[in-house]
């Protein structure tokens, strides 16, 4: 009796002892180098990109415009290989000029949808009662009529002016102004009115002006203008006071701080 029951365990044990043996036989080992499942990190806050508010862009783009104040440039001479330098810096606001009157055309179209009985009388209708005319007994007819007006508006108009300090491939120096649309006062171009410019808190001076040789009246050249650069290299702000055709005097504000001038 106590072998059989001993027998009995023994025989359980076994068998639970092989099917470990054939489940870890069976049960696939993963390849080295084989890819990894991990769950997908979650980026931290900080990586996360914050668009700016308006405030904030404007602050940046006025900082940007700080430090770049003053764009350089540099162009050679093709018939004598000597180098020309230009350095500049653009007024802090736009020129308002007058506004001028342009003519538009105002096109506009008008649809009109209108439905009568397709037949003109009831005995008409009726010579033709079948049951395909009986589904069809209205009728659309849709008409477009287009118009045209002309009509006025008026437009504003803005000036972007620069100030330009060029060293040439002859040797000369020059400083001028440039305004990107309108002209100058005739009185400027031709040297009767003087311009008046003040560098920080100093007191202001008059500088001549003459116009280009050319006749472009959008630009407007200072003379004697060495101890003109001398302050222009020391100073933060500057401010010049010229008269615009049609717009009377107006006080451009550049900021030239940092100048870089060694030619």
């Amino acid at each position: 009796m106590i072998k059989g029951i001993l027998w009995v365990i023994f025989s359980c044990v076994a068998l639970l002892f092989a099917i470990a043996i054939l489940g870890g036989i069976c049960t696939p080992k993963p390849k080295k180098g084989g890819a990894k499942t991990t769950a997908a990190a979650t980026p931290p806050e900080d990586s996360i990109p914050v668009v700016p508010d308006a405030e904030t862009r404007r602050a940046r783009e006025a900082a940007y415009r700080q430090e770049h104040n003053w764009s350089y440039d540099t162009s050679e001479d093709p018939m004598n290989s000597r180098k020309e330098y230009i350095a500049t810096v653009i007024a802090n606001e736009k020129v308002s000029l007058p506004s001028t009157q342009e003519q538009e055309v105002v096109v506009t179209s008008a649809t009109n949808t209108a439905t009568r009985n397709r037949y003109s009388s009831r005995k008409e209708e009726e010579s033709q009662n079948t049951s395909f005319f009986n589904r069809n007994r209205q009728r659309t007819k849709t008409t477009t009529t287009t118009t045209q007006r002309t009509r006025t508006r008026s437009v504003s108009h803005f000036a972007v002016v620069s100030l330009a300090l060029r060293k040439r491939s002859d040797g000369g120096t020059d400083m001028y102004l440039h305004a990107s649309e309108g002209a100058f006062a005739q009185e400027h171009i031709d040297g009767r009115m003087l311009a008046r410019v003040r560098f920080d808190k100093n007191p202001p001076s008059n500088y001549v002006t003459a116009g280009a040789m050319e006749g472009d009246p959008s630009y407007l050249f200072l003379r004697n203008i060495k101890p003109f650069i001398r302050q222009l290299k020391k100073a933060k702000t500057l401010l010049i006071e010229v008269g615009f055709s049609h717009s009377g005097m107006q006080v451009l504000e550049f900021d030239v701080h940092q100048l870089q001038w060694n030619h």
